[in-house]
């Protein structure tokens, strides 16, 4: 049996005259009746009552136009995923975040889904010290692609930068820095600061302590947590400021506000792939996130 034998029935189940059927179907008459005859002796059965004035489909004729028209369907649709599975369209993607870069990848999520919305996205915490456990992950195939601090160890791996920002203080809402457009970095000197250990992110940590003592003060951290939430968290209760990159801001809460750093310095977050990886998926997130949608 075979499929445009079937097409040709169920275009003629509609038309019920063999020669405007033909012409839909862009062929001779003769050869569509020859179709139908071929389907009948396959299938044993009479799916049509002719004579010169009518066609009419029979009991089993109905019965067998139903099933086709699900067999039909179901093969465009096969047909339809596979040219989407080319293009990219469909698919697994395995993507690796940390919570600072919450917000770039919220935004880039979206944005890929409202280009690829039957993509199948995987997000998996990049857990690891900052030292090169997290592209081990990236490397090994577990994630297809990581949201990463351009420091961190990229042997083997592509790594493309997608945004550079500064800093921001994140304080209660009424507190005193809040007047400010923007905070000097000695106006931090009195301040109880709430941080993540040095060993979640060494580049960075000893890029904000460095920032302190060149100002002349040593930062008091007060507290030391690894989850930016909690420590925004402590933030809104009142229990000191805490530092952050300016993405941060994405993770909105109502009782903290944020003011950027005067004169802070940048840093940059890349994204990082495996120039081995050859999933159409990812070429095509990679492609949205180069766009920036959180801009």
């Amino acid at each position: 049996m075979e499929l445009r034998h079937l097409r040709s029935f169920l275009v003629l189940c509609e038309e019920l005259h063999f020669c405007k059927a033909a012409k839909l179907l862009n062929i001779s008459q003769p050869p569509l009746s020859r179709q139908i005859r071929q389907l009948e002796g396959e299938l044993g059965v009479q799916l049509f009552y002719r004579t010169k004035r009518i066609v009419q489909l029979t009991d089993v004729g109905r019965t067998f136009a139903s099933e086709a028209r699900q067999v039909i369907a179901q093969v465009d649709r096969a047909a339809g995923l596979v040219t989407q599975v080319k293009r990219g369209a469909v698919g697994q993607l395995t993507v690796g975040y940390t919570l600072p870069k919450a917000n770039i990848i919220v935004s880039s999520l979206k944005a890929f889904a409202e280009r690829c919305p039957d993509a199948n996205i995987l997000l998996r915490y990049l857990p690891g010290d900052g030292r090169g456990e997290r592209m081990e992950f990236i490397r090994d195939g577990r994630i297809d692609i990581g949201f990463v601090g351009l420091h961190a160890e990229k042997t083997g791996l592509v790594v493309e930068p997608i945004l550079r920002e500064g800093f921001v203080v994140a304080m209660r809402k009424g507190h005193p820095l809040s007047n400010r457009t923007q905070v000097p970095v000695n106006a931090l000197a009195p301040e109880r600061c709430i941080l993540y250990p040095r060993y979640w992110n060494p580049s960075e940590y000893d890029l904000l302590t460095g920032l302190c003592q060149r100002s002349g003060f040593a930062m008091n951290i007060a507290y030391e947590v690894e989850n930016i939430h909690m420590r925004f968290e402590l933030v809104g209760k009142g229990f000191g400021v805490s530092i952050a990159r300016a993405s941060a801001q994405g993770l909105h809460r109502n009782d903290v506000l944020f003011r950027p750093i005067k004169n802070s310095p940048k840093v940059e977050t890349g994204i990082a792939y495996s120039s081995e990886n050859r999933s159409q998926v990812l070429k095509l997130f990679i492609d949205t996130v180069r766009k920036k949608p959180w801009e």
